[in-house]
């Protein structure tokens, strides 16, 4: 059956987490399905799994009986996925309340953006955000290394990657990102699974 959203989490010894992150997503009001990978974790883990999948029918488990790693996890993942759209999650995350309506909301309605990542924080309180994460280059690459050797320099270059965090942190609409985190990713299901996304969003 075709779900609105599948969410994808890549488990290896982290079973246990994983209690709270599908709580959080069980309150969520969006028709969804959970697809755990577990990466050969060993028997501890694959007890905790097959207990959560029996207290949470729609979470479907792929046991791996060695570490394909954490991309390859992920692809199977989405292979065996129905949603019209795709979460990637870790299994430390936690969902605020209404979280997947909005991001569902945001992503109908806007054209020309195949990814999303939402604010994120490193604590409950919402105290701590994730800094944003940004596409390497050479020249960004010479001028870290160079700043390094100095005070000033190291001051200025600061500056300027505080400039574009406090952007970030302190969006209250939409706006285009270079780069999305691991932790929490989704988008269009037909997106993902083309060569190149033709847009990411932080929302």
């Amino acid at each position: 059956m075709t779900k609105l959203l599948s969410i994808i989490i890549v488990n290896f010894r982290t079973a246990d987490m994983l209690w709270d992150c599908i709580k959080s997503i069980s309150e969520q009001n969006v028709d969804s399905e959970i697809i755990i990978v577990d990466n050969n974790s060993g028997d501890h883990d694959r007890d905790v799994l097959e207990v959560l999948r029996t207290s949470y029918p729609f979470v479907t488990l792929i046991l791996n009986n060695v570490n394909h790693g954490f991309s390859k996890a992920n692809n199977q993942a989405l292979a065996a996925s129905s949603g019209e759209y795709v979460l990637f999650l870790n299994p430390d995350t936690l969902l605020f309340p209404l979280c997947l309506d909005r991001l569902l909301s945001f992503i109908k309605t806007v054209q020309g953006v195949g990814c999303f990542i939402p604010k994120l924080w490193m604590d409950k309180e919402k105290t701590f955000l994730m800094p944003p994460s940004y596409l390497p280059s050479l020249w960004e690459t010479v001028q870290n290394h160079v700043s390094m050797s100095s005070d000033l320099l190291l001051s200025l270059s600061f500056k300027r990657w505080l400039r574009k965090a406090l952007a970030y942190w302190n969006a209250d609409t939409p706006l285009p990102v270079e780069a999305i985190s691991g932790a929490y990713k989704g988008g269009r299901a037909e997106a993902l699974l083309l060569p190149r996304c033709r847009g990411c969003a932080l929302l």
